[in-house]
């Protein structure tokens, strides 16, 4: 909804109006007529136009675009974790160290470190000849509603993980640079 573009529904968020409020359909089912939003702001500001978002009535861009964000980094995180546990990703200096090494491909490494210490220069700098993608993973995805994450770097061996992840932290920014 917005847009008017297609999309593959896993870049949408779902929300269900629910006792007068929106809640993002958080990957389990819920009852009643979900709607798919866009994560663009300018598709967010066009989908307040629809009667199906005046569940709740006092719904304003800033509300709107909140729960979007926050649907988003629940979204990002689920997907980080699911990673981890299946095994499509690794975390700690020297698990990501040992599957650039090992890998028959190059890992993609997301990284969310404000501020680089020498030890994970090191890896960068290393892990480059062997053509691993490093991703930043901006402060908005790890800090929207409360305090902030420790630093986070994980090495991703899974290519559709990365895409995914990295449709994620898109959607993210954008609605982050508002």
């Amino acid at each position: 909804m917005g847009c008017r573009q297609r999309f593959q529904r896993t870049s949408l968020v779902r929300l269900i109006p629910a006792n007068g409020h929106l809640r993002p359909a958080d990957g389990s089912t819920f009852r009643g007529r979900g709607i798919y939003v866009c994560p663009l702001t300018r598709c967010l500001r066009r989908a307040l136009r629809n009667p199906r978002l005046r569940a709740e009535p006092a719904l304003r861009f800033d509300g709107l675009r909140q729960i979007v964000l926050n649907a988003l980094v629940q979204r990002l995180d689920r997907s980080l974790r699911i990673a981890l546990r299946r095994g499509a990703a690794v975390s700690g200096y020297e698990a990501i160290h040992d599957a650039i090494a090992s890998s028959d491909e190059a890992p993609s490494v997301f990284d969310s470190e404000s501020s680089p210490s020498q030890r994970s220069e090191r890896l960068r700098r290393r892990s480059a000849r062997f053509g691993v993608e490093w991703i930043r993973m901006p402060q908005v995805a790890l800090a929207v509603d409360g305090p902030a994450r420790p630093e986070l770097r994980l090495a991703i061996l899974d290519v559709r993980v990365v895409d995914e992840l990295r449709s994620s932290i898109e959607a993210i920014v954008a609605l982050g640079e508002h």
